[in-house]
């Protein structure tokens, strides 16, 4: 195991909201009920609880680095922020890959929701069909 830390890429997670009071193992399986997945121990999650907010991500154990620690990329903006390293109080994290992209929406330090969408060759038709900027 090496002695690092590694942060996983949007397109190996799953992601879940959960609104209520919840010890971790109750938790856990809730999530895996909701995503209608067959064998729970293939999985792994990572949350982050904010009043009575779960943001949860999951990911296929064999994704996993082999490392000290792995988080979510979604959480590692909350570090900037703290760090003035992002100025804006309200900002979005906007992410492309070939045919998937995710955005991540923070008020303050607090992340506050994941949206993950099909990704369509033509920019504007893609913006306007998915409502991007008014999300944004």
């Amino acid at each position: 195991m090496k002695n690092k830390i590694e942060i996983l890429s949007f397109e190996k997670l799953i992601y879940i909201q959960k609104n209520g009071k919840f010890e971790e193992d109750i938790l856990f399986e809730k999530v895996i009920k909701e995503c209608d997945i067959k064998n729970p121990f293939e999985y792994q999650i990572a949350f982050l609880k904010q009043d009575e907010i779960y943001h949860c991500f999951l990911s296929k154990v064999k994704n996993l680095p082999k490392c000290f620690a792995c988080f979510p990329k979604a959480f590692i903006f909350k570090s900037l922020f703290k760090n003035n390293l992002i100025q804006e109080n309200n900002f979005c994290f906007l992410e492309l890959y070939l045919d998937e992209v995710y955005l991540c929406f923070y008020e303050q330090d607090k992340f506050k929701a994941f949206k993950k969408f099909k990704y369509e060759k033509n920019l504007e038709s893609f913006l306007e069909k998915n409502h991007i900027l008014e999300l944004l």
